[in-house]
């Protein structure tokens, strides 16, 4: 089993939208429900971490529902509810920002598959402008600190007796394709990019 735990972000003008984070087992296993409030806290204290960068009209709520499925199918196999919601982030940025611009958190695995690395990603967008220097990339101080608030992450998933993973899904056979498996891999490390992220969605 993976599950996934969403947070959705509204208030800004390019909302609503939704950050997805598969979750697995500790040390990488097959999830068993019963980790939700763990993984919920731990992901929005990461948020709260990184609050002080996001517009203040913008809030984060991470969903205390938590949906579990087959990790190979990806069918759906229930649902698991933590007892205690998480309070509301609420960005607490008032620097002007541009809406589409923003943060990638990539997530290693280090592993391989079909040929490829194993990776996932996070867009934190919109952030206020002052995260980026004069040459356009994101400035030295914010990547540290984005950086160790993956890693805190991480380590909060781990000593709640869960872990994060990224969840390569199950892809029919299509022309030449064959059918292939889903499988999830344990993230290792979440690493800021110095190169802005941008999000279009179809109004642009």
């Amino acid at each position: 089993m993976v599950a996934l735990v969403r947070t959705h972000w509204s208030g800004t003008s390019g909302g609503p939208g939704i950050t997805q984070i598969a979750l697995l087992g500790a040390a990488g296993g097959i999830w068993n429900p019963g980790g939700e409030q763990a993984a919920v806290n731990a992901m929005r204290a990461y948020w709260d971490s990184l609050k002080a960068y996001l517009p203040n009209e913008l809030s984060l709520t991470v969903s205390p529902v938590v949906d579990w499925y087959d990790r190979e199918t990806g069918e759906l196999q229930g649902s698991n509810v933590a007892a205690t919601p998480p309070v509301v982030v609420v960005g607490a940025s008032s620097a002007a920002y541009v809406g589409g611009a923003g943060l990638k958190v990539t997530w290693e695995t280090g592993q391989v598959r079909d040929g490829r690395r194993v990776r996932g990603a996070t867009y934190i967008v919109p952030i206020e402008g002052a995260c980026f220097n004069t040459t356009g990339t994101v400035a030295t101080t914010v990547r540290a600190v984005i950086n160790t608030s993956s890693a805190n992450l991480l380590t909060a998933l781990t000593a709640g007796g869960v872990s994060m993973g990224v969840w390569s899904r199950f892809r029919p056979a299509k022309d030449e394709l064959p059918e292939r498996a889903g499988a999830a891999f344990q993230v290792t490390t979440g690493i800021c990019s110095s190169k802005s992220a941008i999000l279009r969605g179809r109004r642009d």
